[in-house]
């Protein structure tokens, strides 16, 4: 609601109707409260984006299924609108260091693991066979953070314009 600025153990407390010394007790610090919900924002990513991502059979259509979770996850106002994750790894105000050492980690996997999977979709022949991986995981990245800037702003074209984006890229990786 308020972003990391406005996360604190007296607002949740006042939120939830929990006692500030009980939740003090549980977290033990600002710090600590914040990185719980980094880590479970991290988890929901991942039931919402890439564990049905995994679900499909080849490699070119759990990167389809990324590019759709990952977009939907985006522009979805309560899901990841606005994205706590990349609230969180591009320094938002009130994060602690900690916090933020935790957020950089996690986001840090993600172009990786799309790289990853670029790489085996060239394997098997979902994509062309001289197509840069990381290039691609770049675009794929970019897109996301590009359609999650502009949904925060209230783009009513954000999506659309992401996924016209979305198709552009797959339609080149998979170019002969």
């Amino acid at each position: 609601k308020s972003g990391f600025a406005g996360l604190t153990v007296g607002r949740l407390a006042a939120d939830t109707g929990l006692s500030k010394s009980g939740l003090f007790g549980h977290f033990g610090s600002q710090s600590a409260l914040q990185i719980a919900v980094i880590k479970a924002a991290a988890e929901r990513f991942s039931a919402d984006v890439v564990t049905p991502a995994r679900a499909e059979t080849n490699a070119g259509g759990r990167l389809e299924t990324l590019a759709r979770r990952w977009l939907s996850w985006l522009t979805t106002p309560g899901k990841g609108l606005p994205c706590p994750l990349i609230q969180a790894a591009f320094s938002a105000p009130g994060l602690t260091e900690a916090a933020g050492e935790e957020a950089i980690a996690i986001r840090a996997q993600f172009a990786p693991y799309i790289a990853r999977q670029a790489r085996a979709a060239i394997k098997a022949g979902d994509f062309r066979t001289d197509l840069d991986a990381d290039g691609f995981a770049f675009s794929f990245e970019g897109i996301g953070l590009a359609a999650s800037a502009a949904a925060a702003r209230d783009r009513d074209d954000a999506r659309a314009r992401a996924r016209a984006a979305y198709i552009a890229l797959f339609v080149d990786a998979r170019r002969a």
